[in-house]
């Protein structure tokens, strides 16, 4: 089965995808002469943050790992040195502790899903109450990153993207000064439904730019997730990782929105200077990355601490990157002072499916023979460039894949020994 194949289109699968669907995002040369702000705001009508609850039909509590099965939790006393890689002796954007304080509100949108769940992770380990936005109602994956207690420390607002009064509360309402939006529909969920798709993805983009454009000023930047996708397969470009700066080829729906949402920021810095900064991702991996297309790593790792068989749905090469790390990268970006409305690489560590297999069976040895994958690669780079980022926010390596993977396998074990590792994603 490949990646072309592998969705049903079912209206049982699609509801199911739904309940289970979180966030994860032309040119990008950052435009950097700053417009005079719009004095005054026009406002129009109408505003989507999605994020899994639990397994389609099941009344079963989502899994939680508590605090001390994952590298650190938020109550650790070593959470923030765990939260900065750069050296005390300079200040860097990367010690995010020096930037985040209880008297500042952060809005993170899709903050229930993967990457949502491990930015809010961060932003409690730096002193912060976030408002956590979302469709979802059952914040799983903040408990099993963050732990049991933390949805109590969050604000959270119940809400969809798509709604714009909605967005528009979240801001106005909470003394939000930054905003993180992460909400969006991934690849399969965008195949079946282009066209809400595209409600949810571009113009819930849309929504929270006019909620910062509402707030008249208060709100400093706007942080998002774009994506690799924007990119066509490595056959488009030149040899080498592709660079920030190659065009955009996307080759499918949820590529064109992330295009097309780089391209709004652009408009909402050039006509009422509103700073932010999008981040392009290919494949993130670890722990709570449970839906899209290339979750498939991560659900192989999964399906090794469960001693069960499991094919990855493409092949080929790919950039791999630590869900973690990624959300390091939105953190240090939302404190940044930097202007203008700039998009990023992110890159991991670029290695072949069938490596990657092999990796997993090297940690995690009772799961040889037990995984596979098929040939036909995705539509997307195998390699980024992200020397643009490393310059504009200062070194930030990448955890090592063997690393990553250990980490991860070692986290579904101990969901496992306590008997709550979710299996329901592999069926």
């Amino acid at each position: 089965m490949s990646w072309h194949t592998s969705v049903s289109a079912t209206p049982a699968s699609r509801a199911a995808a739904r309940a289970r669907s979180s966030s994860v995002s032309l040119k990008s040369t950052p435009v950097t002469s700053k417009p005079r702000r719009a004095s005054s705001i026009e406002w129009r009508p109408k505003p989507h943050g999605a994020s899994s609850t639990r397994a389609p039909g099941s009344s079963a509590p989502r899994p939680v790992i508590h605090s001390t099965s994952l590298a650190a939790s938020v109550g650790d006393s070593n959470a923030r040195e765990n939260w900065g890689h750069a050296s005390r002796k300079k200040r860097s954007l990367w010690n995010t502790e020096d930037y985040y304080s209880p008297s500042v509100s952060t809005l993170v949108t899709g903050a229930f899903g993967c990457i949502g769940a491990w930015v809010v992770r961060g932003l409690l380990a730096a002193g912060e109450r976030p408002v956590a936005f979302d469709l979802g109602d059952d914040p799983w994956r903040v408990r099993m990153i963050a732990g049991d207690d933390v949805p109590s420390r969050l604000v959270i607002v119940r809400g969809d993207i798509a709604d714009r009064e909605a967005v528009r509360r979240a801001v106005g309402e909470h003394g939000v000064r930054r905003v993180v939006h992460l909400a969006a529909w991934q690849i399969p969920l965008c195949r079946q439904d282009p066209s809400r798709g595209a409600l949810v993805n571009v113009v819930g983009t849309a929504n929270v730019f006019e909620a910062v454009r509402a707030a008249a000023g208060r709100v400093t930047r706007v942080v998002y997730a774009s994506s690799a996708a924007v990119f066509g397969p490595p056959s488009a470009y030149p040899p080498g990782p592709i660079r920030d700066d190659a065009p955009p080829r996307p080759a499918t729906h949820y590529g064109v929105y992330k295009v097309a949402n780089e391209e709004t920021a652009r408009v909402y810095w050039e006509e009422h200077g509103i700073p932010s900064m999008g981040f392009r991702p290919l494949s993130v991996y670890g722990p709570g990355r449970d839906f899209g297309l290339t979750a498939d790593p991560t659900l192989a790792m999964k399906a090794a601490v469960l001693g069960r068989a499991y094919r990855i749905r493409w092949g080929g090469g790919t950039d791999l990157i630590y869900v973690e790390d990624v959300a390091r990268a939105l953190l240090a970006a939302a404190a940044s002072g930097l202007d203008g409305a700039r998009v990023y690489n992110l890159h991991g560590a670029s290695a072949r499916i069938a490596d990657v297999v092999r990796m997993i069976e090297t940690a995690w040895p009772t799961a040889r023979g037990l995984l596979g994958h098929v040939e036909e690669p995705i539509p997307f780079p195998d390699a980024l460039d992200d020397t643009r980022y490393q310059k504009d926010l200062g070194p930030a390596p990448p955890t090592p894949l063997a690393d990553g993977i250990r980490r991860t396998l070692d986290a579904f074990r101990a969901l496992q020994r306590a008997g709550r590792l979710d299996a329901r994603e592999l069926a």
